[in-house]
Parts: structure tokens; C-alpha cells; sequence
């Protein structure tokens, strides 16, 4: 704390509220600023030459709240400090500052001042253990409220694979809230989630491990719990219950006037890896590995500044494909029903009307006229007796009929 908090400190946070970039003066984040934090709890009216000195003679346990506080936001800068974007971030400008952009100097010293015998993955830590929430577990502030863990010779394990945890499982803030993390070692997600769901940031550093965001399922919903509003006369309302879905780690701006959520995740030895359950960041997303994997699963609606070049699909490629395909089925399945109607049978329905049995009269509307131009004559029987007067027999074999009388 000295080297950040004392005024002839190498990294003295007492004196930079304001820094000059490049003839810019800009404000410095209040949440490493011990002046005013001194001024709001504690009603110090001193200077901000004398805050320091006041600071330590605050009791141990108020000291250690402010001290955590500075130590994420050390981190914070430090993760936004090794990729520089062309914003007047205040965090980036007190890297900048100090010329420290591109390292990690300053949150490793911030490292090495809190946990001195943790910093090498030789030595024998002085704080080992870690932190594993299992099954339905996990780690809430129902109405507000930061969440900070930290794992100074261990991993961080939220949860596990195989067994997919309920929704009061893993770090989550319902209501404002940050969470900022820390572990020497990996910090694993498996089914679990890290999400702050009403505004609030999320810092997550693994100082010799990996950041996994695990392999949750993106359909299990989160129903926060509702909170009572009392007004000044008494009444009493409800408060409207968001609820959100997910697993992975997120930043979640449900509804319109919720501040959106920035993401800094930072392993400087190793891999980032978004998993299947995803990053989902509502403000901005800054990412600082030696790798990055599964970058297509990540959602990120403000700016994204990444220390590696995320790899994702060609999304105009898939839609041209997607297109040309389209056109094609389309097309395939128009022609179809033309080829099968040159292919199909004929059909003949045939309408009986009649026999022609004897004793049946057919009606003269329903009689079909003969073609006599068609019909054929039937010869004459062979027994057939035809009998010729005698007046008119001579004609008759004059004629050259014969035949043969009874």
C-alpha cells in the first residue's frame, strides 16, 4: 500500500486525481483516489497531503476494504493499459502517465506488493488454497453490492462440468453491483456462470492460468429476486424482476436506463478461452492473454480491444453461401412439382348408365344416338326361311335371287 498510497511512492495514487496527457488534463478514477474515499467515509477534513498519514491510523479492517479496492483497480488499469485504444480512458491514462502501456508492470508490482511470496510459480506460496463452489452453490448479492475473490496461491473453480448446476449457482450480483476476481492459478467456470444482471463490471485476472468461461447452457434462467421501493409517504411498490438467461461470464443491461457492464479479463501467461457458454458484454471488453479461443462466442455491444487477434467466421461469406443455397433450394423445389405432373398417370372416370337389358327403358334425355355410319350389318341366319309369292317369283329369278322354299 505504501508504494501506491504514500505521496513519494513509485506508483503514488495520492497526487494523480488529474493527469497531464499531451496538454489534456483529465480526471482520475475516485475508486484509486484515497482523498475523496477518506472524505465520504470517514468525513476527513484534512488536506490531501495528510490523507495518508490518517489512513493509517484507521483500523486494520477499514484499511483492508480500501485496499482491495485499489488493488482491482490497479489490476483494471494495468489489463487496459496493455492495449492502448485511442480513448481518454482515465484508467489507460494513468498507464499512460507512467509510461507502462503494453506491460503489466503495474499490476504485477500491485501482485508482488500484496502477496510478495506468491508472484512465482517456484516458490512455495505463503497463501495457498483454493476456491470451489460445486452443485448448486454460488456466491449472490441480491440487492447491490460488489463481489471480490481472491485466490493468491490456488485456482478459482466456479464450477464443474458434467452436471449442470441450477440458477442460484456461480458469482452473480442482482442489482448493481462489480465482481473482480483474482487467482495465481486458472479461474474455470465449467457449467457455472460470472454475471453481474443490473449494471456493474467485471475484472477477472489469472496471474500463471487460464480464463475459461466454461460450457453452461445459454437457456437456464436467472430470476432475480423482487425488491420493495418505499417512498417518502410510505407506499410501498415492486420493484420490475428481470430475469436473464446463461451461463458463461456477462455483463447484462436488461432494461433501458441500466448502465452497460465493461469486461477486463487478463492472463498474461495463458489462454482466454470463451468456451460455449459465451461472453456476453453490454458496454465494452478488453481482453490481455497470450491466446484467445472460441472468439466467434463472443457478444460484445461497445468496443472490443484484444492483446491477440481474435479469430471469428466470415459472416459475409456464410451469407453469401447461405444465400446462393437458399436460391438453389428454391429453385429445386419450383421445378418439382412441374416434373411430377409430366410424370403422372392419366386418370378416366368412366359413368355407367345402362345395360340394355330387356324390360329397360332408358330414358330419351339419357339415350347416346347410334353412329350408323359404324354399325354393322348382322347376316342373316343359316336357317333362315323366306317365303316369295308365286306373282313374283319370276321377277325374282330374273333377278338372280335364289332360294329356297319351306
Amino acid at each position: 500500500a505504501d508504494e501506491f498510497l504514500n505521496p513519494a511512492g513509485t506508483f503514488s495514487l495520492i497526487n494523480t486525481s488529474s493527469v497531464n496527457v499531451g496538454g489534456t488534463i483529465v480526471q482520475h478514477d475516485d475508486a484509486t483516489d484515497l482523498y475523496p474515499w477518506l472524505q465520504k467515509q470517514f468525513g476527513y477534513a484534512g488536506s490531501k497531503a495528510g490523507a495518508y498519514a490518517y489512513f493509517l491510523t484507521l483500523p486494520a479492517g477499514q484499511q483492508e476494504v480500501f485496499l482491495r479496492q485499489l488493488y482491482f483497480a490497479v489490476l483494471n488499469t494495468s489489463g487496459l493499459g496493455f492495449n492502448p485504444s485511442s480513448s481518454l480512458d482515465p484508467e489507460e491514462i494513468y498507464a499512460q502517465s507512467l509510461d507502462l502501456n503494453g506491460t503489466y508492470v503495474l499490476g504485477q508490482d500491485a501482485i508482488a506488493n500484496l502477496f510478495p511470496a506468491n508472484m512465482s510459480s517456484s516458490a512455495t506460496p505463503a497463501d495457498t488454497g483454493d476456491i470451489t463452489l460445486t452443485g448448486n452453490s454460488g456466491i449472490q448479492t441480491l440487492f447491490g453490492g460488489n463481489i471480490e475473490t481472491l485466490t493468491p496461491g490456488g485456482q478459482t473453480t466456479v464450477g464443474v462440468e458434467g452436471a449442470q448446476p441450477l440458477s442460484t449457482a456461480g458469482v452473480v450480483t442482482q442489482g448493481s453491483g462489480d465482481i473482480d476476481m483474482y487467482a495465481q492459478q486458472s479461474v474455470e467456470l465449467g457449467e457455472s456462470r460470472v454475471v453481474t444482471t443490473f449494471g456493474g463490471n467485471i475484472i477477472i485476472w489469472s496471474a500463471l492460468g487460464n480464463i475459461d468461461a466454461g460450457r453452461g447452457s445459454k437457456t437456464t434462467i436467472v430470476f432475480p429476486p423482487t425488491q420493495r421501493l418505499y417512498d417518502n409517504y410510505g407506499d410501498i411498490s415492486l420493484s420490475p424482476s428481470v430475469p436473464t438467461s446463461g451461463a458463461g461470464i456477462a455483463t447484462l443491461a436488461p432494461i433501458a436506463g441500466v448502465p452497460p457492464g465493461n469486461i477486463n479479463l487478463v492472463a498474461p501467461v495463458g489462454t482466454v478461452n470463451a468456451g460455449s457458454a459465451g461472453i456476453r458484454v453490454s458496454g465494452n471488453f478488453n481482453v490481455a492473454a497470450a491466446h484467445v479461443e472460441n472468439g466467434a462466442n463472443i457478444q460484445v455491444q461497445g468496443t472490443t480491444t484484444s492483446s491477440v487477434v481474435v479469430s471469428t467466421p466470415n459472416i459475409g461469406g456464410l451469407t453469401s453461401a447461405g444465400n446462393a443455397a437458399g436460391a438453389a433450394a428454391a429453385a429445386a423445389a419450383n421445378a418439382a412439382p412441374k416434373s411430377q405432373a409430366a410424370q403422372q398417370p392419366s386418370i378416366w372416370i368412366v359413368e355407367i348408365l345402362g345395360y340394355g337389358g330387356p324390360g329397360e327403358a332408358i330414358p330419351p334425355s339419357e339415350a347416346v344416338p347410334e353412329d350408323h355410319s359404324k354399325k354393322k350389318k348382322k347376316p342373316p341366319p343359316a336357317n333362315l326361311k323366306v317365303s316369295i309369292p308365286s306373282a313374283a317369283r319370276s321377277a325374282s329369278e330374273s333377278s338372280g335371287l335364289r332360294s329356297t322354299a319351306g
